[in-house]
């Protein structure tokens, strides 16, 4: 799972940086770019929230099902990487939904 994980983050980031590094030339690209690049971000975000769940949610501190007042440090160390992650994936529906905004807006300009 946490290989699976790694490799999903990977793939993000390496589209965002992606994006990122042609950044000039997205800014004065057609609708149509700006409509597909939207697109794949919020098909991203989405995958990684329908896995990872929303980040706003009750954190479990480590208990395990049952409060017996143990701490389990590998359950927090995982809270933390599903947070990170669903707040990666919620960035990428934002920023899907503002490419998609911003193509909208090119193209009735046009």
């Amino acid at each position: 799972m946490k290989k699976l994980l790694l490799q999903l983050i990977g793939f993000t980031s390496i589209f965002w940086l992606l994006c990122l590094s042609r950044f000039h030339s997205l800014w004065h690209a057609k609708p149509v770019k700006w409509s597909v690049y939207g697109l794949m971000l919020e098909l991203i975000g989405v995958i990684l929230l329908f896995i990872f769940g929303m980040p706003f949610r009750v954190p479990s501190g480590g208990a395990i099902f049952l409060v017996t007042g143990n701490i389990n440090e590998g359950e927090i160390a995982t809270n933390k990487l599903f947070l990170l992650v669903s707040y990666i994936g919620l960035i990428g529906v934002v920023c899907g939904t503002l490419c998609q905004v911003r193509a909208a807006y090119l193209s009735h300009a046009e």
